[in-house]
């Protein structure tokens, strides 16, 4: 999984269905430890553009773990006890005072691999947010070993279904919404460039927006993921002035080739990949470069909207 935050646009249906308006009472998840106002952080760090990841607590003490945060899966799981990969964080239930057994072996397949389980429930803290209970996955091992190759030790899932079509457990992003742990029941993301901020990787806004982080009223649309692969020579990188834009629901959306090329080590890589399917799919480079919301208000209806990052 190269990428870590992603959303699906289905090209052919995607349509607009609202304009965004501000969002208050909200909780905040920064993607770099800051104070902002009187909310509630944890930090989430860049991985050189590859992926964002930050720290929650799993237990009662909490025991940290580094997560992939995911709009493009159901489930959260962290290392268990006897999960292989040398010096990862692991997951000690009876170090835990909120611990529930269940037990279920689950097994969960990403693009980069697989993951094979077994289901618990305990208190996940992420920043200053409680969730007294939640169901997840105690790792115990990911054939293909290539989960093992990542910095970070676990991956949160956004989705915000009423629960996983793989474990059938409810998602966190759910529990927050039904539990009240948020007034609105609205995310939003705000990515950063490396070659901007280093490790700081920008902010999740669990509950509203952030007004400081766009310079528009988001269009709002349906909506995840984009492998890069191809690269090239990046002599003429700084003359490149093609630019690529989306028109979604008579909306523009334009990326710039610092948005959709990358460059690393004397070489530029492509963002666009061939699809085998008949969807769009716009992934991490579109949510650096648009600020973009997720929207559960409306009973049935989720809408995504995107406005220009700043």
């Amino acid at each position: 999984m190269s990428i870590s935050l992603r959303f699906i646009v289905a090209g052919l249906i995607l349509f607009l269905v609202s304009r965004y308006a501000t969002c208050q009472a909200m909780m905040r998840i920064p993607l770099k430890t800051k104070t902002l106002w009187n909310k509630d952080d944890v930090s989430l760090t860049n991985d050189n553009d590859n992926t964002y990841f930050g720290q929650i607590m799993v237990g009662t003490p909490g025991q940290p773990f580094n997560v992939l945060f995911d709009t493009g899966s159901f489930d959260l799981w962290v290392p268990s006890s006897i999960w292989p990969k040398q010096g990862s964080r692991r997951y000690r239930s009876s170090a835990s005072k909120t611990f529930k057994r269940d037990g279920t072996k689950k097994e969960i397949r990403y693009g980069s691999g697989s993951l094979k389980g077994f289901m618990s429930n305990d208190a996940v803290e992420i920043g200053g947010l409680r969730i007294k209970q939640q169901a997840f996955i105690e790792a115990t091992e990911a054939p293909g070993r290539r989960i093992y190759e990542r910095p970070w030790d676990g991956i949160f899932g956004l989705s915000g279904l009423s629960k996983s079509t793989i474990t059938g457990a409810r998602p966190i992003w759910r529990t927050m919404m039904d539990e009240g742990v948020v007034t609105k029941k609205v995310f939003s993301i705000w990515l950063r460039r490396y070659s901007d901020s280093g490790e700081n990787g920008g902010e999740i806004v669990f509950g509203g927006i952030d007004q400081e982080h766009f310079t528009m009223q988001s269009s709002c649309g349906l909506g995840e993921y984009i492998h890069s692969w191809s690269t090239a020579d990046c002599s003429n990188y700084d003359k490149l002035s093609e630019v690529i834009s989306f028109t979604i629901a008579a909306k523009t959306f334009t990326l710039t080739p610092r948005d959709y090329i990358e460059r690393k080590n004397g070489k530029c890589k492509s963002v666009f990949a061939d699809a085998t399917t008949d969807l769009w799919q716009l992934g991490t480079p579109f949510i650096r470069a648009f600020h973009t919301v997720w929207d559960y208000q409306t009973p049935g209806i989720v809408k995504v909207g995107f406005a220009k990052s700043k």
